[in-house]
């Protein structure tokens, strides 16, 4: 459930038990606000996330919303904060599971299949994720 991004830790981490050595919490120890885990999603890409959540209550507190994580500094923008922020924005439209059939389906229609079946779909967007199509390619998102 952790969605706030974290830093690369600077100390020293451990498994966590039971998940296969597939997530890694700094720092080794018990679990507070300041831990971070670290994974690999099925893009192969290293995230980490800070093991906190962040909420907003509106009004008397009956309505909740997850609070978006925001890299301009109100006091001090600058344009390195903008670059984060694009940066963010577009990792989260690229790895979008919708974004590969989507892809997909304007390609078929670019090149003249203007009713392109699903299986012919699932091929073009599973190339577009893996970055192979028999052979050729590659093999990067």
């Amino acid at each position: 459930k952790a969605t706030i991004g974290a830093f690369e830790p600077t100390v020293t981490g451990e498994p966590v038990p039971g998940v296969a050595d597939a997530i890694t919490k700094y720092p080794a120890g018990n679990l507070n606000e300041n831990t971070v885990f670290e994974f690999k999603d099925s893009f192969d890409r290293t995230l980490r996330r800070k093991n906190v959540v962040s909420k907003v209550s509106i009004g008397n507190g009956n309505l909740k919303i997850r609070n978006p994580v925001g890299f301009f500094a109100l006091s001090e923008f600058n344009t390195r904060d903008a670059r984060y922020e694009l940066d963010a924005a577009l990792d989260q439209y690229f790895y979008h599971k919708s974004t590969a059939p989507f892809i997909a389906i304007r390609l078929a229609q670019r090149f003249g299949i203007s009713n392109p079946s699903p299986r012919y779909v699932q091929t073009i967007a599973t190339a577009f994720q893996t970055g192979l199509y028999q052979g050729i390619g590659s093999g990067k998102y």
